[in-house]
């Protein structure tokens, strides 16, 4: 059995250990659970603050409620994520279209009562009189923060091979709860990398 360097040897140790203090320090992911969302429309034709809640679960499909808030110039229809999924590619999702007096963007304010801070939402999008707030939950973020520090670490010193390393983050993905196989090795098999590799192969041969 090949002996194992005492450089490489040190150098996952090195990547381990930068792995599992960036897992401890990475910022919390969502949970399972309802949280609060409180949104704030104030401008001279309304002027409100509304509180709901929005339950997030491990797996199922998404559903939303509607609102309407009548002020004294300007009135409001919201459309709010009230259950969603985690999953990385799942967004928190507020869409705001008001009729009468018109509204800015700044005078529209959320803020999202997570695991530990309180997030402040702003509108990401505007067409007229529609605007849409997206927040995307921080998810399996610690686990993603252990892959971070060790993959660097193993890239910038190169204490195993490259290829190696790229072999091993899906491996990370699946064993970490990321992301699911399928999900995790699909870039391995895009249509492009398999012209490469064909080509490379045909090249060979």
């Amino acid at each position: 059995m090949p002996k194992v360097p005492k450089k490489t040897v040190t150098i996952l140790f090195i990547a381990m250990l930068t792995g599992l203090l960036l897992y401890n320090f990475a910022p919390p992911e969502i949970t399972p659970g309802t949280y609060t969302v409180d949104l704030q429309i104030t401008s001279s034709g309304i002027s409100f603050e509304q509180p709901f809640n929005v339950t997030f679960v491990e797996s199922g499909e998404t559903s939303t409620s509607t609102i309407m808030i009548n002020g004294t110039e300007t009135n409001v229809t919201i459309v709010f994520t009230d259950r969603l999924a985690i999953a990385p590619d799942n967004e928190l999702i507020i869409k705001i279209t008001a009729e009468g007096a018109p509204l800015n963007a700044e005078e529209i304010r959320g803020y999202f009562h997570g695991t530990n801070d309180d997030v402040s939402l702003r509108p990401t999008f505007q067409k007229g009189q529609k605007f849409t707030i997206a927040y995307q939950p921080l998810v399996k973020s610690r686990g993603a923060a252990l892959l971070l520090g060790t993959v660097a670490v193993l890239w910038f010193t190169e204490g195993i091979s490259l290829v190696a390393t790229s072999i091993m983050i899906p491996i990370l993905i699946v064993l970490l709860a990321i992301q699911g196989p399928r999900t995790a090795l699909a870039p391995f098999f895009d249509p492009v990398v398999a012209l490469i590799l064909g080509g490379f192969l045909i090249g060979r041969a």
